[in-house]
């Protein structure tokens, strides 16, 4: 009984303090964390190896920490317009040789598109990790250190304050999320698979004395959606954290009208990024107005992976021909599907069939990281030479995996 009337009590001084509390920051103003868990990295910042990107210090309340900053020619009289980019992960922050190495457009999670449509791209690291002061608090002190990077891009006199964005994903996509909250200087935010609660990450994660409900509820998104005055799209692949943004948007309902929540049809947590990164970047590049229909994000995506698929049966055609295969010849198609759960696999079955395919039976494809996955194969009669037949057909095949949440790997020549 005790313990349920401290808990009451509790969340009758949390509610009572954001009465009055303009931000994130005024609420959690006074509080200290009590870390259960003392992490701390003392590994470095890999050094660029060209004139693209810098290693940069920046001050923080605790001291001085590293960040990637993308170059820009700064003898022209412009400002340009700058991006906190916040990388995901645990510990979470900072950035490795990825941010100038080439990525696969699937899996591409350097947001390099910023930084290569002339926009001012900062990638910092936090308290705790990369030899930085302090210790590692996930999603609390962190924070403070975006905040520190954004006073940093704001001393900068060839970056426009009026043209500073925030981005992130995964994990940084939810502590972008909480910056958000604690302040009104960016002009949009783009949260890339961001949870309600990091709750969601695992206990493991966790640092702080999970006793005290005021340590979880600080870390929380979810709780602190109203204070966001910046425009804020929420993002993430329908196969990718999906039901947390809905978590979040059912949470906000109509209040804040400044949130925007759009879950990608055919996208994952990181087949997403590319493509979206890309149209975001170059709308900051060439619109001074900033603005993005949630219609236009889909489309985007859809249109680009509708051409990475069609680029993926064009080279494939290429390699049949070369190899001398009778082009005009009827072949079956056989289309490569894959799943850990035989249930998601047995239900897209009538749909496959609906369609004009033919389909084998589930059979065990392989084992990864302790995780079975299972196949599910169809088949199809096609010419070769007529591409558009070819096109149309594994443009079925991949909408039908999609629906049912299957990973289509291509086809071969049965």
């Amino acid at each position: 009984m005790r313990s349920l009337i401290k808990l009451s009590l509790t969340a009758i001084l949390l509610i009572s303090h954001s009465v009055f509390a303009a931000n994130l920051v005024d609420e959690k103003n006074g509080f200290k964390t009590k870390l259960i868990q003392k992490q701390q990295e003392n590994n470095q910042y890999p050094i660029p190896p060209n004139n693209d990107v810098s290693l940069v210090k920046f001050d923080t309340k605790i001291g001085k920490m590293s960040a990637f900053i993308s170059n820009v020619d700064t003898t022209k009289k412009k400002k340009y317009p700058a991006i906190i980019w916040l990388t995901g992960g645990f510990p979470s922050g900072g950035a490795s040789e990825s941010v100038w190495q080439d990525r696969p457009v699937d899996n591409d999670q350097s947001a390099k598109s910023y930084r290569l449509n002339d926009i001012v791209m900062m990638i910092p690291s936090y308290r705790g990790t990369f030899s930085n002061p302090g210790l590692q608090e996930n999603f609390l002190g962190e924070v403070d250190d975006v905040l520190a990077a954004l006073d940093y891009l704001l001393s900068l006199k060839h970056v426009d304050p009026k043209q500073i964005y925030l981005g992130g994903h995964s994990t940084g996509a939810t502590l972008a999320l909480l910056t958000a909250a604690s302040t009104d200087k960016f002009k949009a935010v783009f949260a890339f698979g961001a949870v309600a609660d990091p709750k969601n990450y695992g206990y493991d994660t966790q640092l702080h004395d999970t006793t005290n409900p005021k340590e979880s509820y600080f870390r929380a998104p979810i709780n602190f959606l109203q204070y966001i005055q910046s425009k804020t799209y929420i993002i993430e692949g329908e196969n990718g954290n999906a039901d947390s943004i809905e978590t979040m948007k059912v949470k906000n309902g109509d209040n804040n009208k400044n949130l925007i929540f759009v879950v990608i049809e055919g996208a994952d947590h990181f087949s997403v990024l590319y493509p979206l990164n890309e149209m975001i970047a170059k709308n900051i590049k060439n619109n001074k107005v900033f603005k993005i229909k949630d219609k236009s994000l889909q489309k985007t995506f859809s249109d680009f992976a509708g051409q990475q698929l069609k680029d993926d049966d064009i080279l494939a055609l290429k390699e049949i021909e070369a190899n001398d295969y009778p082009m005009s010849k009827k072949t079956i198609f056989m289309y490569t599907t894959v799943s850990n759960s035989k249930k998601d696999l047995k239900k897209s079955i009538n749909d496959f069939e609906n369609s004009g395919y033919v389909v084998t039976d589930i059979a065990f494809y392989g084992e990864s990281e302790g995780v079975k996955y299972y196949s599910l194969y169809v088949g199809k009669v096609l010419v070769p030479k007529r591409k558009k037949d070819v096109f149309k057909s594994s443009k079925i095949v991949n909408a039908i995996a999609n629906k049912n949440g299957l990973i289509y790997f291509g086809w071969e020549l049965n």
